[in-house]
């Protein structure tokens, strides 16, 4: 039975894991309350157009609120905007998904011969 219930466990874990994923946002821009937004491996940014530069954005804690603001992966910039691909917080993204692919360090030859890592 505790088999059963480490099974059933992990099952939950890993069905919890891949709503959170299948639920996360595209990566692009968004236009919401007005704003020009941009999300990127799990976090958000707006564009300021008073200090014509992007920022940080803390999203609003309402479940699926970008899911009818996505605009797409390019956005048409009229004067003074700046595309986020300029901004010092863009990275390329990696050629298998949205995520950060800098998740093995340089180090790590990927084999099973650890000690030849360190």
């Amino acid at each position: 039975i505790k088999t059963a219930l480490a099974v059933g466990a992990a099952a939950v874990l890993l069905g919890a894991f891949l709503y959170h994923e299948i639920k996360k946002p595209s990566r692009g821009y968004y236009v919401y309350n007005d704003d020009i937004l941009y999300y990127q491996d799990d976090y958000w940014y707006y564009f300021d157009e008073a200090y014509d530069d992007w920022h940080y954005y803390d999203a609003p804690e309402d479940e699926g609120w970008y899911e009818d603001a996505y605009y797409g992966s390019d956005y048409p910039f009229e004067d003074g905007a700046d595309a986020f691909d300029r901004s010092e917080y863009y990275r390329e993204p990696s050629s298998d998904s949205d995520s950060d692919s800098s998740v093995f360090d340089s180090w790590d030859s990927f084999d099973t011969d650890w000690s030849s890592d360190w």
